[in-house]
């Protein structure tokens, strides 16, 4: 997997634990809306690896749809946490 698309886990409700490969060089809009349940998120590289991700502005964004917030708050990278900026 190389990139994950527009709103590829939408309304995923009971999802609580995403693993993302490490190599994933893009991510899309809204990949999380209506993730409320979504507590563990990890990459499988380095927190330097995470950061050069190309990411779509609202990748993860609360905004991007009403209610699209997710209980995570961070990645769990394999050297360390990297906080999620909303």
């Amino acid at each position: 997997i190389s990139s994950i698309g527009i709103v590829a886990f939408f309304n995923c409700a009971s999802l609580n634990n995403v693993r993302i490969p490490e190599s994933v060089t893009y991510i899309s809009e809204g990949l999380f809306v209506s993730c409320s349940s979504l507590t563990n998120l990890s990459y499988a590289g380095t927190a330097a690896q995470w950061q050069a991700i190309e990411k779509y502005p609202t990748w993860c964004s609360a905004g991007w749809i009403e209610n699209s917030e997710i209980a995570a708050r961070y990645v769990q990278c394999s050297d360390g946490q990297v906080d999620i900026i909303f």
